[in-house]
């Protein structure tokens, strides 16, 4: 076991949440690389910040 994994370990992590963090990661990135490709519109409207009071 590599020390980050140890260390994630000691964090409260178990191995199978290693795995899902990791595989949740890289869902996402694929994700988004097929939604660039794709040029998939985008439907949530864009929200600009307000300024300080």
């Amino acid at each position: 076991m590599t020390k980050r994994c140890r260390t994630s370990g000691a964090a409260g992590y178990s191995d199978a949440e290693l795995v899902e963090i990791v595989l949740h990661v890289a869902l996402n990135t694929l994700t988004n690389y097929v939604n660039e490709v794709a040029k998939t519109d985008v439907d949530v409207p864009v929200v600009h910040a307000r300024q300080a009071a």
